[in-house]
């Protein structure tokens, strides 16, 4: 009997199984940083292929702009302008990947928001 094995670096081009989607909101500081370690995560250690989606919520700083230069930079990543400031309509992101995992942005100690 012969046995399936993944290969550990699939093509990107390919279909992904998995697309995570990165919410953002005015975090230019440390966008770059965190979504060039997820890449390389998923790039050195991520079986399936896939896709990150970075869902820009809207932001007044230089968010929208890092996020359209990674998508150009780093393979398997794209932008999504999801209610940007230049469209006051909510442009809903179109998934690609057959399983969706939703980075939800951590909240702060003190709860500063509600649940």
């Amino acid at each position: 009997m012969e046995l399936l094995a993944l290969d550990p670096r699939p093509d990107r081009r390919d279909v992904p199984a998995v697309e995570i989607v990165v919410p953002v909101h005015d975090e230019a500081a440390g966008l770059g940083a965190s979504v060039r370690r997820l890449h390389e995560y998923l790039g050195e250690r991520f079986p399936l292929p896939w896709l990150v989606t970075i869902a820009d919520n809207a932001s007044a700083d230089q968010t929208w702009g890092i996020s359209c230069r990674l998508a150009h930079e780093l393979n398997g990543l794209r932008s999504s302008p999801n209610g940007h400031k230049r469209d006051s309509t909510p442009t809903p992101v179109s998934f690609r990947g057959s399983n969706r995992v939703y980075i939800p942005r951590p909240r702060p100690l003190g709860g500063q928001y509600q649940r």
